[in-house]
């Protein structure tokens, strides 16, 4: 029998993403993420800076891009307590953080103390919950919630992409 990695399995083996859209899900509460994958060219990309320095540094530099056949995830976090985005630039790791994953979990975290600190969410009301991040090439998406997200994935058409331009 076949085995096949589960959506999240396939979330985390993604080395980038690109935040495309985040709202509400039809549920209550319910906070709804999707990413599409981008993955490193195989092609350089000539600079003309019009800087030599500027165009020695980036010589070879190959670009990082979301193309049809690409993966789209959505990711829902079901009665979400909290959530935030950090301009990835200015966001600062976690201690034990896992580096592998885009999708990581943290039991302790800055986000964490801060909701516990700014609104009545008690491991005791509504029960015990965790911080999750999702790392994006430009954004670091975190949420607050009880329950383990729900990745599903398609692959991305260039329909997809005209949508999101």
């Amino acid at each position: 029998m076949t085995s096949y990695p589960s959506p999240l399995e396939m979330l985390n083996g993604c080395k980038f993403l690109d935040l495309v859209r985040y709202g509400e899900a039809p549920e209550y509460l319910d906070l709804r993420v999707l990413v599409h994958e981008a993955r490193v060219q195989p092609d350089p990309v000539p600079i003309d800076s019009g800087n030599s320095d500027v165009d020695r540094v980036f010589a070879g530099a190959r670009p990082i891009l979301t193309k049809p056949g690409y993966f789209a995830f959505t990711i829902t976090f079901e009665n979400y307590i909290a959530f935030g985005i950090r301009n990835e630039i200015y966001a600062l790791p976690e201690k034990h953080e896992d580096f592998q994953k885009v999708l990581r979990t943290y039991d302790t975290s800055a986000f964490l103390d801060y909701v516990q600190k700014s609104t009545s969410a008690t491991p005791n009301h509504p029960g015990p919950f965790t911080h999750y991040a999702l790392i994006c090439s430009d954004h670091v998406f975190d949420v607050i919630c009880q329950d383990k997200p729900v990745v599903t994935h398609a692959l991305i058409t260039p329909e997809d992409l005209q949508a999101n331009n």
